[in-house]
């Protein structure tokens, strides 16, 4: 990277900065985008002019110096975070390296038929520089980001800075190693090599981590679409159970009016009164995400043959996304009716739900009795292998939205009950 083609200095500080141009261009920009490009460009022109007053020739550290000023620069001008200049950066560098030594070669070839030296020489770098600039605006600044930012995770930057060092480092050790074959078109050759060989190593690597986040997204859809398919044969089953009772209601409406004897109509009302107890499914807690989760598994349960017993206040869950309240209490719940309906005893078919604050903590807890043994990994229960009575997956998808809130999540087992508690700070921001 520290190799000046005829002596320029001025160049590699140019070049880079076009560079960050360049790739900044398909980004989220900061404000005033044009003012923070023309000081990027003042200091890359002072550094490139006072550079060799500074002492440094050709060294590792001056490496670093442009590297961070790079990264400076990516920060300072675009919308991003430190990890995606970081990233950005990388392959700042490496574009910069590669055309560095594709201009090497091409002067190597035209000097014994060209004399490349003043107006000629800055000519014709800046005709090959702009088509370096073009061909990777066009390519490579379009691939990498998705919705003009870098999507990248810490394993994908951790192993771009990791590729890129080790390039750089084997960079510079043959460069030193092989000083009086800097002049030699086949060093040159191998160089060019070297960081196309990075450049084409950076890129896979961004592929396959694209391709990783794609797999994941459409396993996300795929569960989404298999929770969306659960809940239309439960919307369907609850539809079957509010038809079958507007059924008995119409007989035994139709019954009524043909009685004469107070003591079976009597009997009748009280049938009557039993069948439109449904409805008191339909629970009010001043939280509409809570009020259709509560709701839902209320008449679920009522289906089953199981008691819930509520006590909650949902005003206290305005600071909670619905999606995160619903992945929270609907799997909880879930848990909860899988392990219940395996107790023969109806009367011990009872879940209770407490949601209240305390001590400025909202405190979201579960109860309910369960059969057989539990096996703990992880702080969360193991599904065993002849029967299934907590969804492992499902509580870890508690545990991690439970987190996004700064959040505390437990499970307990004690005289046959099941416990889950989730403890989330109100003043989470």
């Amino acid at each position: 990277m520290l190799h000046y083609t005829l002596g320029y200095p001025l160049e590699i500080y140019l070049t880079l900065y076009g560079f960050c141009v360049v790739f900044l261009l398909p980004l989220y920009h900061r404000e005033r985008f044009p003012a923070r490009l023309l000081l990027g460009l003042a200091v890359a022109v002072a550094a490139g002019a006072l550079r060799p007053l500074s002492g440094l020739n050709n060294s590792l550290l001056e490496l670093f110096i442009l590297a961070g000023a790079v990264f400076l620069n990516m920060w300072f001008c675009g919308e991003l975070r430190p990890v995606q200049a970081l990233y950005g950066s990388a392959w700042v560098l490496i574009c910069q390296q590669l055309s560095a030594e594709s201009w090497g070669l091409l002067c190597r070839v035209l000097y014994p038929v060209l004399p490349l030296d003043g107006v000629l020489y800055v000519l014709l770098a800046v005709l090959f520089y702009c088509f370096i600039y073009l061909l990777v605006g066009l390519t490579i600044t379009r691939w990498l980001p998705q919705n003009h930012m870098y999507q990248i995770g810490p394993r994908q930057i951790s192993l771009t800075v990791a590729t890129l060092v080790m390039f750089e480092l084997c960079f510079q050790m043959t460069e030193y190693g092989s000083a009086y074959l800097k002049d030699e078109p086949y060093f040159m050759l191998a160089m060019f090599v070297l960081q196309f060989f990075c450049a084409v190593l950076l890129y896979f690597q961004n592929t396959l981590f694209r391709k990783s986040q794609i797999q994941q997204e459409l396993d996300l859809m795929h569960q989404l679409w298999l929770r969306q398919k659960k809940q239309y044969i439960l919307s369907k089953q609850h539809v079957a159970i509010i038809n079958k009772r507007c059924h008995e209601l119409k007989v035994q409406m139709a019954s009524l009016r043909s009685m004469v004897n107070p003591g079976d109509r009597e009997k009748y009302l009280d049938t009557v009164e039993h069948s439109v107890r449904i409805y008191d499914s339909i629970l009010k807690t001043e939280n509409k995400v809570l009020d259709t989760i509560l709701t839902e598994k209320s008449l679920q349960c009522n289906a089953e043959h199981i008691t819930i017993n509520c006590v909650a206040d949902g005003r206290r869950l305005s600071f909670i996304d619905p999606v995160d309240l619903f992945t929270m209490l609907d799997n909880a719940l879930d848990n909860a009716i899988e392990a219940v309906k395996k107790i023969k005893e109806e009367e011990k078919r009872l879940i209770d739900i407490l949601l209240c604050t305390e001590r400025g903590c909202l405190v979201i807890q579960v109860v309910n009795p369960y059969v057989g043994k539990i096996t703990f990994e992880n702080g969360l229960p193991v599904s065993g292998k002849q029967q299934s009575l907590f969804h492992g997956v499902g509580l870890r998808d508690v545990r991690n939205a439970v987190k996004k809130y700064s959040g505390h999540m437990s499970v307990s087992t004690e005289n046959g009950r099941f416990a889950l508690k989730i403890l989330i700070p109100m003043n989470h921001n």
